[in-house]
């Protein structure tokens, strides 16, 4: 299914490797500031970790959750 979610990315060299969704954006800044808080302060951690409402096509795992399987925009 496609649905538009916020997204915590997380990238390098420009490309977004690992991403999670979240049904709002307070959630993605919090998870957010909690991986700033335990890794310290890296200097290019903005650039890194990125907080963005996505369009995204998604699944439901057997336990319930969903997952990104794809971006489709971004």
């Amino acid at each position: 299914m496609i649905e538009v979610t916020f997204v915590l990315l997380l990238f390098t060299g420009g490309e977004a490797i690992e991403y999670t969704p979240y049904e709002n954006l307070s959630q993605c800044l919090s998870t957010r500031r909690k991986i700033k808080r335990n890794n310290g302060m890296s200097p290019n951690f903005d650039e890194r970790w990125v907080c963005k409402e996505m369009k995204v096509k998604m699944f439901q795992a057997a336990d319930g959750t969903y997952h990104i399987e794809e971006l489709v925009d971004g």
